[in-house]
């Protein structure tokens, strides 16, 4: 059982890799000159942002105790890996770790960076207090771990439950002009001001994920369909979208048309 679990997550993250590669890198390089200013507030000098086909970079340099340090993430286009290299005066040879994310939403980041050389683990959570964290975790990755949270920013990107999902201001019009998927996974940001769109759900698979999380579909009438059918095929509530606060005034961030089931219980059906 754990093996065909983890075939059907690499095949939910190939197809996945191949949708977000071609996302608007447009968007994703005024993301990144965003990202480079608050990279500034937290201290780091020259962040520089890069984005082509094969990868998302963000470069920087960040002073600790009088040592310069070269802090560099990395992530693969085609995989999602994400590789922490950080070099300083005090070691010969630079620290590379393998970053695997668990959840990452703008400023928060839990991962695991794997030290590539010795293969030892270290588990970053940053909503968690920080006493005496220097002493556990290698500087490097103190210093790294803003880089990585912030290169995913860039990316328009966040991880949820280990799965990434892409803006949907990236990747929907694509996807709706494709047609090779009818349903996919979707999940709101933490601030509630973005919906970001991950790997796809067949119908049946779309019924189930509503009850309990939100989905998107690529037309208003499959998205109808999954409210009805997520609420034992009665009459399902909207299209509506809350997009103006209790004053009717227009709030921030993107918003999308949405249906509920018939009584409102679980998530959006997103189109």
């Amino acid at each position: 059982m754990k093996k065909a679990g983890s075939l059907f997550l690499i095949l939910v993250f190939t197809f996945f890799s191949v949708f977000c590669s071609s996302a608007d890198t447009t968007h994703a390089a005024a993301n990144g000159d965003m990202q480079v200013q608050k990279l500034k507030q937290r201290g780091f000098k020259s962040p520089k942002f890069h984005k082509d086909a094969k990868k998302t970079q963000f470069k920087a340099q960040k002073q600790h105790k009088n040592v310069e340090y070269d802090v560099l993430a990395t992530m693969n286009e085609d995989t999602k890996d994400v590789v922490l290299e950080v070099e300083s005066t005090e070691k010969s040879q630079p620290e590379v770790y393998q970053v695997d994310i668990h959840e990452a939403d703008g400023d928060l980041l839990v991962a695991t960076f794997t030290d590539k050389a010795t293969g030892k683990k270290y588990e970053v959570d940053n909503t968690k207090a920080k006493s005496n964290f220097a002493f556990v975790i290698p500087i490097g990755i103190v210093i790294g771990e803003a880089l990585v949270a912030h290169l995913l920013a860039a990316s328009l990107a966040i991880v949820v439950a280990g799965v990434t999902y892409v803006a949907a201001t990236e990747i929907a019009s694509k996807l709706r002009k494709e047609k090779r998927y009818e349903h996919y996974a979707a999940t709101l940001n933490k601030a509630k001001t973005g919906m970001y769109i991950g790997p796809s759900l067949t119908y049946k698979q779309a019924k189930s994920k509503l009850k309990k999380g939100d989905v998107w579909s690529i037309s208003k009438s499959l998205a109808r369909k999954v409210a009805q059918g997520a609420g034992g095929n009665r009459i399902p509530i909207g299209p509506e979208i809350h997009n103006k606060d209790k004053n009717g005034k227009v709030k921030s961030g993107k918003y999308y048309y949405h249906y509920h089931t018939y009584n409102r219980a679980g998530g959006h059906s997103f189109y």
